[in-house]
């Protein structure tokens, strides 16, 4: 197939190319949001194509994928031509839209509600969340969208050449702009290092003491000197760079929000909680106990091959894109 989208999130563009179909992500100068092109710092297949905008329309897809309400309700209408808007469609789910401590104000949530409800969901013909959390808190606020919605996890692969070595004292988060995202975790990221050595990679985070910058083929070789993952986040359906470190042996104390009480189970592949000093003591304790975090990182590699099999990731894929481009024929 010839799938146009827009690259929204490198990690997972990457594991989508998987599927072994023509991807066309489109680029502009200075790579604004919606317009990354293939995002430096991955090793990207043959099958991810960089056009310009001006490419777009010449090109006949069979599938478009929006991965955002904007690309709905503006991006389409100033890059697709009016057959391309035609197409078969899939909207992917990444994020959740409930409790959101940035605490949008109630009128942009209603207006955000009704894109959803007049443009987003009627049009689409799939609709993919990338949790169980997710699914459900649509299907709860939009009933309507049940018959077409489904669950598909991401697909996470398990390197052969990088394994958890676990001797750096500290517990490593991986994060876009950390210090200015409080959706991420900022505040309890800031209570937590108060009683717990934790370093940060990721845009911006110099500002919290941490080391800058990380590029995804890297990622899984650095962080694997840590003894453990730390993941502070308030609102996220699931954080990647957290099923990367798992997938190497990493083991996780995490909040317990959203999808991730689905995922880490306490005493068993990390800890989970929402309470600061609770967070911290479990940290602490992973530092002191080496033993403890190989136990619980194997088990976290073991969930990633369980839940988050790139083998399983790419068939419900190719049987959704499969099922949903043969509606236009």
């Amino acid at each position: 197939m010839k799938i146009f989208t827009w690259n929204v999130h490198g990690t997972f563009m990457n594991a989508l190319a998987k599927t072994g179909h023509d991807f066309y992500v489109p680029i502009k100068r200075g790579r604004p949001y919606n317009y990354d092109g293939r995002t430096p710092g991955y090793i990207w297949p043959h099958t991810i194509h960089q056009i310009s905008v001006s490419e777009i329309k010449k090109i006949k897809y069979d599938l478009i994928i929006f991965q955002t309400p904007q690309q709905v309700f503006e991006e389409q209408y100033k890059v697709l031509s009016e057959s391309q808007r035609n197409l078969p469609k899939i909207y992917i789910v990444h994020s959740t839209f409930r409790r959101d401590p940035r605490k949008r104000r109630r009128k942009d949530i209603k207006k955000l509600v009704k894109y959803l409800m007049e443009e987003v969901i009627p049009a689409m013909d799939a609709i993919v969340h990338v949790t169980k959390y997710n699914l459900k808190q649509w299907t709860t606020y939009f009933p309507q969208t049940k018959s077409k919605s489904l669950a598909i996890y991401n697909g996470i692969e398990i390197p052969k050449n990088v394994k958890w070595v676990g001797d750096n004292p500290h517990a490593v988060n991986v994060t876009v702009s950390l210090p200015t995202r409080p959706e991420c975790g900022r505040e309890i990221w800031l209570k937590v290092k108060e009683k717990a050595p934790l370093m940060l990679y990721g845009t911006d985070s110099e500002k919290f003491g941490g080391k800058g910058i990380i590029q995804n083929k890297d990622l899984r070789k650095e962080i694997a000197q840590y003894r453990l993952y730390f993941n502070p986040t308030a609102v996220s359906s699931m954080p990647m760079a957290m099923l990367e470190a798992m997938s190497i042996g990493l083991p996780v104390v995490s909040t317990k929000t959203m999808e991730l009480p689905n995922i880490i189970k306490n005493g068993v592949n990390g800890f989970i909680s929402n309470n600061p000093n609770v967070l911290a003591s479990k940290i602490n304790l992973l530092l002191k106990d080496k033993k403890l975090a190989e136990k619980l990182g194997r088990a976290a590699q073991k969930t990633i091959r369980n839940k988050f099999s790139m083998k399983r990731f790419v068939r419900q894929w190719n049987d959704l894109i499969n099922k949903t481009a043969a509606k236009s024929k």
